[in-house]
């Protein structure tokens, strides 16, 4: 669970990309300084920063398992609680906007990740003999391996 507070604010999320939705479509995320935001994770802190005049996070690890983690969220949260699949009219519009953020963000590497970061990937990816980070196919991929649908959505 996600606990996000700032000045007498207080809200708990269950998905970084909700968080991430809070900071993109709320207005008192705008004038924010990051330093004045408070994000834990479990009790351990986030740490939030402002990238292209929005509010945003950074995450150790490597893009692609970062990445990966946030469609782990929302699988087990929204998707397939217990494991279970439900059928798509059952998952709520709210729900499936976020698995539509991840695409969006998928084009917007730097919004979610150092630069240092997204070199890495680039470097990882080249040596991979891909011409460079795909986090849109990536996603692609795993949509379809987890849910048997892509970008487009059950059919």
């Amino acid at each position: 669970m996600y606990e996000l507070s700032f000045a007498g604010f207080s809200q708990s999320f269950r998905t970084m990309l909700e968080v991430l939705n809070f900071f993109d479509n709320n207005a008192l995320s705008a004038s924010l300084d990051p330093a004045d935001v408070s994000l834990t994770i479990f009790g351990h802190p986030v740490s939030v920063t402002r990238f292209n005049g929005r509010l945003t996070v950074r995450t150790p690890g490597t893009v692609s398992s970062i990445f990966l983690s946030l469609i782990d969220e929302i699988d087990g949260a929204y998707f397939r609680p217990a494991f279970a699949a439900p059928q798509p009219w059952r998952i709520h519009r709210e729900h499936w906007q976020l698995l539509y953020l991840a695409f969006d963000l998928a084009r917007k590497p730097l919004y979610l990740f150092s630069s240092d970061q997204v070199a890495q990937a680039n470097e990882e990816a080249s040596r991979s003999g891909h011409r460079g980070l795909d986090l849109f196919e990536l996603l692609q991929q795993e949509t379809e391996r987890r849910f048997g649908f892509r970008y487009a959505g059950p059919g």
